[in-house]
C-alpha cells in the first residue's frame, strides 16, 4: 500500500513539475518573439540616418559658442545633435556624458539634457 502512494505522489509531483515547465517554455517563448519583433524596428532604421542627422548641425555644431547657449534643460539627444553635432566621445549609460572639443560637455539624465560646460 505504502509503494502505490508513493508512486501515485511521485507521478502527480512529476505532472505538476511538466505543467510549471510548460508555462515557463511559453513564457519565454512569448518574450523572444516580443525581441525579435524589438530588434525588426530597430533595425529598420535608415542605414544613413545618421548621415541626415549631421546636415542638421547648425552653424559649425560645437564650434559655435551660440549654438552651446541655445541649449535648454529637458532637451532630447536629437536637440542637442540638431545644435552641437557628433560628440567626440560618449560615456555612460542612465547618466550619459557627451565630449566635445575644448571641454565641452553635455549631461543627461534618463534621455534628457540636465547639464553642459561649454568649450574654453
Amino acid at each position: 500500500m505504502r509503494t502505490l502512494l508513493l508512486a501515485i505522489v511521485l507521478t502527480l509531483t512529476s505532472f505538476s513539475s511538466f505543467a510549471n515547465d510548460s508555462e515557463r517554455i511559453t513564457q519565454l517563448e512569448n518574450q523572444v518573439n516580443e525581441l525579435k519583433l524589438r530588434i525588426q524596428k530597430l533595425e529598420s532604421f535608415p542605414p544613413n540616418a545618421s548621415n541626415q542627422q549631421k546636415q542638421v548641425v547648425a552653424n559649425e555644431g560645437a564650434k559655435s559658442i551660440a549654438n552651446w547657449r541655445k541649449l535648454n534643460r529637458g532637451m532630447s539627444y536629437n536637440d542637442v545633435r540638431g545644435l552641437l553635432g557628433e560628440p567626440l566621445r560618449i560615456e555612460g549609460g542612465g547618466v550619459a556624458y557627451w565630449m566635445y572639443s575644448n571641454n565641452g560637455r553635455v549631461t543627461f539624465v534618463m534621455d534628457a539634457l540636465s547639464s553642459w560646460n561649454e568649450p574654453q
